[in-house]
């Protein structure tokens, strides 16, 4: 089986290249289109592949629950519930339908 082409550096990889070559990598065994001798190198590339992703997620997760403890200790934010000043028909809820419809805007 002929190179399509060489394999980018872990460290140039975006997550959802790293998961595509991973995809591929994966078909190409499912279809047995690798060789014998290749399979352990393929087999190694989606091993890292997988970590590197891996790594990517736990990253992400650690930024977003950092950005989300912010806001949950940031002092200016509203209480859950408080109403903005100058809206106070917001604290009422949405319109309340009668039985007989008569009360729709439209």
């Amino acid at each position: 089986m002929p190179k399509k082409r060489a394999e980018q550096r872990l460290d140039e990889l975006r997550y959802a290249q790293a998961v595509a070559e991973i995809e591929t990598i994966l078909e190409a065994i499912d279809r047995d289109e690798i060789e014998l001798d290749e399979l352990s190198v393929k087999v190694e590339r989606a091993v890292e592949l997988i970590n590197l992703c891996r790594e990517r997620l736990l990253a992400t997760e650690l930024k977003v629950s950092k950005v989300l403890q912010g806001l949950k200790t940031d002092g200016d934010a509203p209480e859950r519930g408080a109403v903005a000043e100058g809206a106070p028909h917001l604290a009422e809820g949405p319109p309340r339908r009668s039985e007989t419809g008569d009360d729709l805007p439209f």
